[in-house]
């Protein structure tokens, strides 16, 4: 990605056997590039020169789709808009994932007068394509408006394949190839809180199960802070989630609070939701 220098990106080169042969002009900066089947794919902020059907506040990320099967001259195909600020975006198997997330910060910070308003939306080529109610779930008791919009798109066919909006206290998404997990958390200005479910889901969109670390720590799942302190007196934290054969791994830390006093031990843990014992240590 070449730029001024104040790293304003201006344009993705292309370079074959070290001589640049074709270059994509960038209306805004890319947050993430993508090669596979001969298209490139930009991901980044919305463009302004996008003519959809939004608000003009509206927040979103753009994804971009070139044909790179002349390389010298690249043809934008497609371009995707999500609502939401980008927080993961992957290719695999032909398929293209993107996730984003919409709504109240944790700080209380809206940029919509009415809650109302926080909706999943998907644009293809400037096409508004429906998000129905039996592609919207709730996580758990969410004590804030904010939700995750998981789009899955074929690159070869173009289409939207699946769609799930989650709304929930999500505080991170971890993802493969087919897969993806959202990890709920929440905190109170009254100082209650709960600690981490991660929730998770397969290619199809479809809920593979929940495994709640309180419960596999043997924890309260929520509770009022002690005065003074800033998290609750122990708890884990999740730092990194993978799947394989249907078994889900789960790394992170384990965080004791003490007089002020803060000690981290490393954990991890394995999750078999179709297993006679769900959890392992």
């Amino acid at each position: 990605v070449k730029g001024d220098p104040l790293c304003n990106e201006e344009y993705v080169a292309i370079f074959q056997d070290g001589a640049e042969i074709g270059r994509v002009e960038l209306a805004t900066p890319a947050e993430a590039l993508y090669l596979t089947d001969g298209k490139l794919i930009v991901v980044g902020r919305r463009q302004n020169n996008m003519e959809l059907d939004l608000d003009t506040e509206d927040a979103g990320t753009a994804v971009t789709v070139y044909d790179l099967s002349n390389p010298q001259k690249p043809v934008r195909t497609d371009v995707y808009h999500q609502r939401g600020a980008w927080a993961a975006c992957w290719a695999a198997n032909g398929k293209l994932w993107l996730v984003t997330l919409d709504g109240v910060c944790a700080c209380g910070y809206s940029r919509l007068a009415d809650l109302d308003d926080y909706k999943p939306q998907l644009v293809h080529n400037g096409e508004i394509i429906p998000w129905p109610e039996e592609d919207i779930c709730v996580l758990g008791e969410p004590t804030q408006v904010k939700y995750a919009a998981v789009s899955c798109i074929d690159l070869e066919d173009r289409a939207a394949l699946h769609k799930l909006a989650c709304y929930g206290d999500i505080s991170d998404v971890h993802f493969g190839a087919d897969w993806f997990a959202l990890v709920t958390q929440s905190a109170t200005e009254g100082g209650r809180y709960s600690l981490q479910k991660v929730y998770t889901f397969d290619g199809g969109m479809s809920f593979t199960g929940k495994c709640d670390m309180a419960a596999a720590f043997g924890l309260e799942g929520t509770g009022k802070m002690v005065k003074d302190e800033a998290a609750p007196p122990e708890y884990p934290d999740v730092k990194a989630v993978t799947m394989a054969d249907g078994t889900w791994r789960m790394v992170g830390e384990y965080v004791r609070n003490s007089e002020g006093k803060e000690s981290k031990e490393l954990f991890a843990m394995a999750y078999d939701p179709d297993g006679p014992r769900p959890i392992t240590m």
